[in-house]
């Protein structure tokens, strides 16, 4: 749908998924038997099956055409993201009932409203593990002044942080959070 440029476009997409397409029963038991051993039970889905809006959004539209059309064609995004989250209510929906109260935690890609929050952004493969104590607080600071103006910036690395980063170097992301990470 990259080239789509209507609303109707969008919306005659045949390609859109159902939740026809999916066998929801063996959540049921998958859930029941892991309650069953003691465990908590977190829905995440996969790495395309987040319930989440953005990222769906981002492989039919593709990632700047999505971005684009949030601010040219904010009816085609609006419409776009509708109907993603049309489907992935009925699909929360379904999942839930077929867990029968045995999931604790439902887990979604991304969430946003209104406004677009970014978070993470201080590298793990460079800057955290090899990285100087300034180095660590030019990219903190850096990340403030470029995504965190008017609030929605969240605070955090790209990813998880890996056994080749230093407990010093965790101490001064840290600090640089609490120094750099203030709204006013």
């Amino acid at each position: 749908m990259e080239h789509a440029d209507s609303v109707d476009e969008i919306e005659s997409y045949p390609k859109w998924p159902k939740t026809e397409w999916y066998d929801f029963k063996c959540v049921g038991e998958q859930a029941r038997l892991a309650k069953e051993m003691g465990k908590v039970v977190v829905f995440m889905g996969d790495r395309l099956n987040r319930c989440a809006q953005l990222k769906p959004a981002m492989y039919v539209r593709w990632i700047e055409q999505i971005l684009i059309d949030t601010i040219s064609n904010p009816e085609i995004a609006k419409t776009v993201f509708r109907r993603i989250t049309d489907f992935y209510i009925e699909y929360a929906r379904n999942t839930l009932e077929a867990a029968e109260n045995n999931i604790d935690i439902f887990f979604t890609g991304d969430d946003f409203g209104e406004h677009i929050s970014f978070h993470g952004g201080i590298s793990i493969q460079k800057t955290m593990p090899s990285g100087t104590r300034e180095d660590i607080q030019n990219e903190v600071k850096d990340r403030a002044e470029k995504l965190a103006p008017d609030g929605g910036y969240i605070f955090c690395t790209a990813h998880n942080l890996q056994v080749d980063t230093s407990l010093e170097n965790v101490e001064t992301l840290f600090k640089a959070y609490k120094e750099f990470g203030k709204y006013e």
